[in-house]
């Protein structure tokens, strides 16, 4: 059983001025610290969504740039040209449809494709000579 000045001295401590500001600055620290680790949070969330995009937009636009020089240097050109056009700084002398079937006069080949994506193809078998 507790005594009736148990209880007074009980309300006295609790009461106290100086343990009122303890207790505040206590919250108030305790809720700048949640405050705190919140935002770091955040911001380690926010990073790894950006770094998660960037790798995907880098694996898309990379080997399409690989891709593009790889056949920039076997054509041997810098500048991209339409399928009509003649490049510059190219050396390879580009020749007409009609030209290229004229160079196998007997044999039967065609061209197969959309413009600029052709493919040469002979439809015989070579003569054994």
């Amino acid at each position: 059983m507790t005594h009736p000045d148990d209880n007074h001295l009980l309300k006295e401590i609790l009461a106290d001025e100086k343990l009122s500001e303890l207790r505040a600055n206590s919250l108030q620290l305790g809720l700048a610290t949640m405050r705190q680790a919140r935002r770091r949070r955040y911001i380690a969330r926010t990073a790894a969504l950006l770094l998660i995009a960037g790798g995907l937009w880098l694996a898309f636009v990379l080997p399409k740039r690989d891709i593009l020089t790889a056949q920039q240097r076997t054509s041997g050109t810098l500048a991209m040209t339409s399928p009509g056009e003649t490049p510059r700084t190219s050396s390879v002398k580009i020749i007409s449809d009609e030209e290229l079937l004229a160079l196998f006069p007997d044999r039967s080949l065609a061209l197969i494709g959309s413009p600029g994506r052709q493919q040469f193809v002979f439809l015989d078998a070579p003569e054994e000579n």
